[in-house]
């Protein structure tokens, strides 16, 4: 689980206390690792840690459009190199998604799509004989966000006919030309994994959570920068599969036992199907103060969840 916030601010002022406020109302969805582009003439994507850098930064920044990103780290630490917007050039475009769930099958796209992935990192093992230290290598990690966007842009670029990624999908695809100027903005959702428009007199959103209409489901819109249109059509994002590793049955080693891994996993769905059926519920109450008990519920289950993550991502980094 991670969050995405997207801002065009209407009034033309700067817009990054905007996202900033929208970043702490969805906090909870992840809060290590942040990544943004600065939309205007053209696009600047900045990648940090920690959320002291993203804050400073972006109160600097007098930008009138942004895309932001902030991550609860699944497939890959929190480095910057790993972090979103992830980026996918073409021969002639340039590609930047933020994606908010997990791919079940990234191992497979990642084969299959036969190309270098920027967000690969090394997991190194220090161990010690004596006094003499040894590195090893023990896997080659990479963000399972990137499988999604290669699937998604070989998909735009008429390479496959369909995507083929599967698991939670929600995401926003920025599409510039080689000199960085915006030409399309993308986005959509499968049907389990949330993503709002929210537009105010000031600001237009995209966002995780919060007030707003949920966009359809399986359905590619698209904003053009030259024409101010936005157009939508039917596309499949792919099953829905909760599964905390990407082809997890087929990474039985990666720094902890397989029945720990099994077990962590179970009770990750268990929390994912708790937050589904509340999620349900807070959408049909009606009475305010019901509504914010069931909030209330939210927000712990989702605390719940970041902790076993944690606990996940820490196990994967034994030494062993």
């Amino acid at each position: 689980m991670c969050g995405i916030v997207y801002a065009l601010a209407l009034d033309n002022k700067p817009v990054a206390n905007r996202i900033i406020s929208q970043y702490q109302n969805q906090k909870l969805r992840g809060s290590d690792g942040y990544g943004w582009i600065i939309i205007g003439k053209t696009a600047k994507r900045f990648r940090v840690q920690y959320e002291a850098e993203a804050i400073k930064l972006l109160k600097n920044e007098r930008a009138s459009e942004i895309m932001f990103h902030h991550r609860l780290p699944t497939s890959t630490p929190n480095i910057p190199e790993a972090n979103h917007p992830i980026k996918v050039e073409t021969a002639d475009r340039v590609f930047y998604l933020v994606h908010n769930g997990i791919i079940s099958n990234a191992n497979s796209l990642k084969e299959s799509h036969a190309c270098g992935y920027e967000t690969e990192v090394k997991k190194h093992v220090v161990y010690s004989v004596g006094e003499m230290q040894y590195l090893t290598n023990k896997d080659t990690l990479f963000n399972d966000s990137e499988s999604l966007a290669v699937d998604i842009v070989k998909t735009l670029t008429g390479e496959q006919d369909r995507i083929r990624a599967e698991g939670s999908i929600a995401f926003i695809l920025l599409e510039t030309d080689k000199k960085g100027i915006p030409l399309f903005l993308h986005y959509g959702r499968n049907e389990k994994n949330p993503l709002v428009v929210e537009k105010t007199k000031k600001t237009l959103y995209i966002k995780s959570e919060g007030m707003g209409e949920d966009i359809k489901a399986n359905t590619l819109f698209t904003f053009c920068y030259e024409t101010g249109k936005t157009t939508e059509r039917a596309m499949s994002f792919g099953a829905r599969a909760i599964s905390y590793y990407s082809d997890y049955e087929k990474k039985p080693t990666l720094g902890f036992t397989y029945d720990k891994g099994e077990k962590t996993s179970y009770e990750l769905e268990a929390v994912d199907l708790e937050i589904e059926e509340l999620e349900l519920e807070i959408e049909y109450t009606q009475e305010i103060e019901a509504k914010r008990q069931l909030f209330d519920q939210l927000q712990k289950l989702r605390y719940e969840k970041k902790l076993l993550c944690e606990s996940l991502i820490s196990s994967q980094y034994e030494n062993y």
